[in-house]
């Protein structure tokens, strides 16, 4: 008759393979909310990219930014002139041409269309800040710096300013 071999001992104490089975889920939770805010980001920016490069007729012109907030007076906010559009995107207000209703990942924004030259064509998105809607955002003034991605050779910046997000989109 065959001798039997010992079986080994399992060490490992149940609240060791517990508290492991947890990290593991942890990790792969956090791992999986990071793509989806990825995902969500590109998904947006690439919805502001195709509607800046269809150029679709202004509903409004003005080069006034008074001007463009009469005319958005049904989204229930008004847009706003934004310090960094001006100090760190090099985009004037007076180059502005106008506006438009559009929708980012199916929130009514307000499309604002600015021309300083022939070749240099920006849009700015305004719309009501969610977290729920558009992710986690860099806040201005919390200090943070917009987020930048670039899409068909375009430069996407989003942040939020006064309690707005803003997408700009730059180039032709």
């Amino acid at each position: 008759m065959p001798t039997e071999k010992p079986r080994p001992k399992n060490t490992m104490k149940p609240w060791a393979m517990f508290l492991g089975s947890l990290f593991v889920a942890i990790a792969g939770a956090v791992l999986w909310e990071q793509k989806a805010a990825q995902n969500l980001v590109g998904q947006i920016a690439g919805e502001a990219v195709a509607a800046h490069m269809k150029l679709k007729p202004l509903e409004v012109k003005t080069n006034s930014i008074d001007g463009v907030k009469e005319f958005f007076a049904e989204l229930g906010f008004a847009p706003a002139a934004s310090k960094v559009l001006v100090t760190q995107f090099q985009v004037s207000e007076q180059a502005l041409q106008g506006g438009r209703y559009a929708s980012l990942n199916g929130v009514p924004v307000a499309q604002l269309r600015y021309r300083a030259s022939q070749n240099d064509l920006s849009t700015l998105y305004q719309a009501v800040y969610s977290h729920v809607r558009f992710g986690e955002m860099p806040k201005i003034q919390q200090g943070e710096q917009p987020r930048v991605i670039v899409i068909s050779g375009l430069s996407v910046s989003m942040w939020v300013e006064n309690g707005l997000l803003l997408v700009l989109v730059k180039g032709v």
